[in-house]
């Protein structure tokens, strides 16, 4: 049984067309989604924890069907990062923020993995900061931060690149790949996926369109281009420029 299982997925959003017909996939490693705006990425990761519905087919996560009872335990197991972190920080400070979920866990070492976390993010200075006084980079790994003390089996990451500097996104870079679990990735960052993700799938117009190692995937510029996205920078002036271009750590199995 593979962690996550899609058989013949359909959904359409409410006087819409339908976005998905018949996807099917099964992941059980950390895997990065791309494709263009509109592809079906995000809504792909909101319906494997219930904050999309009406789905049809079949959506296992775990071996739990992704609706009904299924959802809660999901939930529990499964720690979802935002493309807009505003939209999971809603406590005073960064602190608070981040031990929400280990202390909604009942989890009798929330001080210390929350400590951990912010240590781990490079927020560690920022505990006492309210939420709102944070940038848009801050605001993302205080996110990532909360997803991190949950000590999540499974992480949905929906963008966690944007707004970060250079330094910052070399630090989730290190994180995500030492991290064990699975992992979907969702990112226009083609870069950032190359250096996180073994596999890659291409969705376009809510189907498959490539599912494979990511350098393969990552390379092919034809189907890229065929799907309006463009190589990463790493193919398009030589990864041995870049060295070590994976972040300067293994994948392992994540």
């Amino acid at each position: 049984m593979a962690a996550l299982e899609i058989e013949n997925l359909s959904f359409a959003y409410r006087n819409h067309p339908p976005l998905f017909r018949g996807l099917s996939l099964r992941a059980d490693e950390t895997v990065g989604l791309i494709g263009a705006n509109g592809a079906g990425k995000s809504t792909l990761l909101k319906l494997l924890v219930g904050l999309e519905e009406g789905y049809g087919g079949s959506v296992r996560v775990q071996g739990r069907e992704a609706r009904g009872k299924g959802l809660e335990e999901i939930r529990k197991r499964t720690g979802y990062v935002f493309q807009d972190s505003e939209s999971q920080l809603f406590l005073r400070t960064v602190r608070e923020d981040v031990a929400f979920g280990p202390r909604n866990q009942g989890r009798p070492d929330w001080e210390r993995v929350t400590a951990e976390s912010l240590e781990r993010t490079g927020l560690g200075g920022l505990g006492n900061r309210n939420v709102y006084q944070l940038s848009g980079g801050e605001k993302k790994l205080a996110a990532i931060a909360g997803v991190l003390a949950m000590g999540a089996e499974m992480m949905l990451l929906d963008e966690p690149s944007a707004a970060l500097d250079p330094a910052n996104r070399e630090r989730l870079i290190a994180i995500l790949n030492a991290l064990p679990g699975v992992k979907l990735i969702a990112s226009h960052d083609l870069d950032f996926i190359y250096d996180t993700c073994k596999r890659v799938i291409l969705l376009s117009h809510g189907e498959i369109a490539g599912d494979g190692p990511a350098e393969e995937i990552l390379r092919n510029r034809a189907l890229l281009e065929a799907n309006e996205l463009r190589l990463p920078l790493s193919f398009r002036f030589g990864a041995e420029s870049r060295g070590n271009c994976r972040g300067g750590t293994e994948h392992g199995n994540a």
